[in-house]
């Protein structure tokens, strides 16, 4: 049985993978750009227009691929560009506890 690669502990997020904000979670909109608190830590964080896009999409749970495709039908950006794109931006949000992983 092959293992699941882990980066920082965590499993490697995929296009299947499930994703949904974490509630514990304070955000407020700056013009076009979003400024959330992270109210566990009290960390915070600032979202610019397509990083909050991401943010809105994965209020409920979704796929990373139906999030991609959100964002295709929102902006003009090639496929495997807002693919890789997405990915590595969810597996940050997800390495910092942003997110969560229902798989």
């Amino acid at each position: 049985m092959k293992k699941e690669k882990k980066l920082f502990g965590k499993e490697q997020l995929t296009l299947q993978s499930i994703v949904i904000q974490k509630k514990e979670m304070y955000l407020t909109d700056l013009d076009e750009d979003k400024v959330m608190m992270d109210l566990d830590s009290g960390n915070y964080y600032a979202l610019n227009s397509v990083g909050a896009s991401i943010w809105e999409a994965i209020e409920e749970a979704i796929s990373i691929e139906a999030v991609v495709q959100k964002l295709m039908d929102e902006y003009e950006v090639e496929q495997d560009v807002c693919t890789s794109q997405v990915i590595n931006y969810l597996q940050l949000l997800y390495n910092s506890d942003l997110i969560m992983s229902m798989n």
